[in-house]
């Protein structure tokens, strides 16, 4: 937990902005630290991103910057719109569900 985040003011504007509706500390549900979220880029990008990366670690900051656009230039359009569309059946799946918790997709 980071300290900022649980700041009252930040509390505060997250309760003006999203009444009831923001997850807590101190709220029935907490949020996990590691859920899975709704968007494509938690599911899909970043992980994938990650994997291709470091597959040969990067010795600098030049050869980390090369190897993520290289990573971006090789993704497959089939896999990206994969994930855009498991991300449309989570979408439904939280208004389904009325905005509550459900069980990973």
């Amino acid at each position: 937990d980071c300290p900022a985040y649980y700041a009252k003011e930040s509390r505060q504007t997250l309760q003006r902005q999203f009444p009831n509706r923001w997850i807590d500390r101190s709220r029935e549900f907490p949020w996990p630290p590691h859920s899975p979220d709704l968007t494509s880029l938690d599911i899909f990008l970043w992980g994938t991103l990650k994997d291709k990366v470091y597959f040969n670690p990067p010795t600098t900051p030049e050869n980390t910057t090369q190897s993520i656009q290289k990573a971006c230039d090789v993704l497959i359009l089939q896999t990206i719109e994969n994930a855009v569309s498991s991300l449309r059946n989570r979408l439904h799946r939280c208004i389904e569900v009325e905005e509550h918790q459900f069980k990973h997709l």
